[in-house]
């Protein structure tokens, strides 16, 4: 349906009324009888036909891989119940193990159990995407900056403090994820803070920004004493995500040459094949890909 023009009506008691296009009511099988909502969406008031949303999904368990595997979907994606079932008893390690679910994702709770079945609920409440996400990218750059302490000095109990807040980020990464996918799928609901272009930009920055936060945890475990020569290569790489954030907030583009001369030079300088060197090497290759989120959201129609 091609975009037109229609004229707004006053009618008595104050409301305003516009015309709906005869082929879009036919196309969705509405008539006089129906009902229609309305709501606003970043400015924008959209009409569509009544629907009836379906948080719940029933896993079947097959094996515990899959199971885990499939809650974290539905969980990111915004479900609030989730329901594995089997035809046969679940072994108690399968499921205290499953049920470790809920200390990776926040707002999952288990609400019932029996010999063939766990449900979980999941809390509804979303974060800020905007907000959310820069609060995750702060905390991954202050991961970075310690990783340069964990290199003068690679004492164990760094390395595992490191490690820990690695894996404590990767929550946040999928409650951020969760608050996308229910703030795009549900805007009749949740209210978008940044424009729908935005969100999608946020969605696979987030992604890339979860696997830079996996290649330094994976960094951190193999950093040795004689790893000390990486240190430049991480305080330039400290400078490239300082300016990726940054260009993600002020939309200046102008910025993206000398990011991406940061990363050559980090590129040029590895030279072993250690897999320190390795994960570093990733890590430079997600900060281009971060570059490259900044700069697509900073161009608009």
């Amino acid at each position: 349906m091609s975009t037109n023009l229609r004229r707004i009506q006053k009618i008595k008691g104050g409301s305003y009324i516009v015309s709906l296009p005869s082929d879009w009511v036919r196309d969705n099988g509405l008539d006089v009888t129906r009902e229609v909502e309305v709501f606003e969406s970043s400015g924008i008031i959209k009409i569509r036909p009544k629907k009836d949303f379906n948080s719940e999904r029933v896993i079947e368990y097959t094996d515990e891989e899959t199971a885990e595997y499939l809650i974290s979907v539905y969980y990111m994606q915004g479900m609030t119940k989730i329901s594995l079932q089997s035809k046969d008893v679940i072994s108690r390690d399968v499921k205290d193990r499953i049920k470790m679910l809920q200390l990776e994702l926040p707002g999952l709770n288990l609400k019932e159990e029996t010999f063939n079945s766990l449900i979980f609920e999941v809390d509804e409440e979303i974060l800020k995407v905007q907000d959310s996400f820069f609060d995750f990218s702060n905390k991954a750059l202050s991961i970075l900056k310690d990783v340069t302490k964990v290199i003068e000095t690679p004492r164990e109990d760094m390395k595992q403090d490191l490690t820990s807040r690695c894996l404590a980020l990767n929550s946040d990464y999928y409650k951020l994820i969760r608050s996308i996918a229910l703030t795009v799928q549900r805007d009749d609901k949740y209210k978008l803070d940044v424009p729908i272009k935005d969100i999608i930009l946020y969605a696979v920055a987030s992604r890339d920004l979860g696997r830079f936060i996996t290649h330094t945890r994976l960094l951190i475990g193999n950093i040795k004493q004689e790893d000390m020569k990486l240190r430049d290569e991480i305080l330039l790489l400290i400078n490239t995500m300082e300016n990726i954030i940054n260009m993600f907030k002020t939309e200046d583009i102008n910025m993206a040459p000398r990011i991406r001369r940061n990363a050559h030079e980090i590129l040029e300088n590895i030279k072993s094949s250690s897999e320190s060197n390795k994960e570093l090497e990733r890590m430079t290759g997600y900060a281009l890909a971060l570059m490259d989120d900044a700069v697509h959201k900073a161009v608009h129609i």
